[in-house]
């Protein structure tokens, strides 16, 4: 069954406050050289594991995860937070933390996320930065660094076809971090692009928890 807009509204919100759990378990970023350089190491290594939200599909919005296992005992991964409907890549981030600490992050997302084939990662990706293209939208800034981690990945080895908007169309849900200002510079180029009556756009608003 189809999630409303007050259902997407309210999953986004829930899924806003996880990813903040999330950067506070994570750590700081590196800067733009040090992840160039860590970037450049890590992609001589096979993928070690993808993951994605198991409800990426249903609610438009979630996490896709690529790491590959370094022989120092450490990780690398990026995470992207993917809009489906929209925004294409909303957030990025690059890491590279010790194997421990990165088993802890995967065990507490465990029951959220599912395994996906490197060459599906990357063609959803790619997908979606596309699509938010068409619409206007540019991907997060940090981006360009955390998609080098995929940069040998083959996407067109995924037979998947994904299907970004909903209902045929974009859909823009504000999430409780997003500004006034970034709202209406989606808006405006939704109308630009698409025209008006042609995206759906559901503004933030106090609702009650789902029963």
């Amino acid at each position: 069954m189809a999630l409303t807009s007050r259902q997407l509204q309210q999953k986004r919100e829930r899924k806003s406050a996880k990813d903040k759990q999330r950067r506070n378990l994570i750590g700081g970023a590196s800067s733009a050289n040090s992840g160039i350089r860590e970037l450049s190491f890590a992609i001589q290594f096979p993928v070690h594991e993808c993951m994605i939200s198991k409800d990426l599909h249903s609610s438009g919005i979630g996490d896709l995860l690529v790491s590959r296992k370094l022989p120092n005992g450490k990780v690398s991964f990026s995470m992207f937070l993917l809009d489906m409907y929209c925004m294409g890549v909303k957030d990025a981030f690059f890491r590279t933390v010790p194997i421990e600490q990165y088993q802890v992050i995967i065990e507490r997302r465990h029951n959220d996320m599912d395994s996906i084939q490197s060459t599906c990662a990357k063609k959803l990706i790619d997908g979606a930065v596309a699509y938010a293209n068409m619409l206007g939208l540019a991907p997060h800034n940090d981006y360009k660094l955390a998609k080098i981690l995929l940069d040998d990945i083959d996407a067109s080895l995924c037979p998947t076809e994904f299907e970004y908007g909903s209902d045929g169309k974009p859909l823009y849900i504000t999430g409780q971090d997003d500004t006034p200002a970034q709202a209406r510079f989606v808006y405006n180029q939704l109308i630009k692009n698409c025209g008006e009556g042609n995206f759906d756009f559901v503004i933030a608003s106090d609702t009650e928890e789902e029963e």
